[in-house]
């Protein structure tokens, strides 16, 4: 017998299964390996009803997660299960956790855009505005892990820009609270949108920093380090 399971890529897993028994009628069931909820218990996936050759595929929708599916006969379960890595169809982890984090900044309503990539040109930008980016000279940081995990540490720099000729201090409280709201809701917490993001830790930069003469804005920066814990690859 033979039986996979294969990411198709855009939220459904396709199961094959070759057992040389024609017509046989298999039930399939599956669990996954959950990093946010713990969950391990079977559930049922249906049923695949084998052609004469005694082979079938069967493909459904599955949430983005490690699964794995088993087969089973008579209340039998048939060797070995497959298991599958179900990845977001939204590309790269970082990726999508600077998109999760932006979302989560918008909710807050601070009357600020978001952007989620830096541009050289200022007047691309719209003040008062954060800008996300991966942060120039930075990378990933090893977080250990456990014995089939790893942990990562993926950086989200974030910055906040307004116009100010000179430091004015009338809207200084207004800034100090735009990143007093955004450091705690990602300090310390989860991101549920990205199924990785277990914790986000913030790596403290200037509150002020206003050296910045030749554009004219101010800046307050700190960095959002997103710990994912990944199923290591095999």
């Amino acid at each position: 017998m033979t039986f996979t399971a294969e990411d198709n890529g855009d939220g459904t897993v396709t199961l094959s299964v070759t057992l040389g028994t024609p017509a046989a009628v298999l039930t399939l069931s599956c669990t996954k390996i959950s990093f946010q909820d713990g969950s391990t218990a079977w559930a049922s996936f249906g049923s695949i009803t084998l052609d004469g050759l005694g082979a079938g595929t069967r493909s459904q929708a599955a949430a983005e997660d490690v699964w794995v599916f088993g087969a089973t006969s008579g209340g039998i379960m048939l060797s070995p299960a497959a298991r599958c890595d179900v990845g977001a169809v939204g590309g790269a982890v970082v990726t999508r956790t600077r998109r999760a984090i932006a979302a989560r900044i918008l909710t807050l309503s601070l009357g600020v855009t978001v952007e989620q990539h830096w541009t050289n040109d200022e007047t691309n930008l719209e003040f008062p505005c954060v800008v996300l980016s991966p942060g120039e000279g930075m990378g990933e940081t090893d977080e250990n892990g456990m014995s089939l995990t790893d942990d990562v540490g993926y950086p989200v720099l974030v910055e906040i820009f307004d116009r100010c000729d000179v430091l004015d201090h009338e809207s200084l409280p207004a800034w100090e609270q735009w990143r007093q709201s955004i450091i705690r809701a990602f300090r310390n917490r989860p991101l549920d949108a990205v199924r990785e993001i277990i914790n986000c830790r913030i790596e403290y930069g200037p509150i002020v920093e206003n050296n910045l003469p030749k554009y004219q804005f101010l800046m307050s920066r700190f960095l959002i380090r997103a710990i994912a814990r990944e199923h290591r690859t095999t």
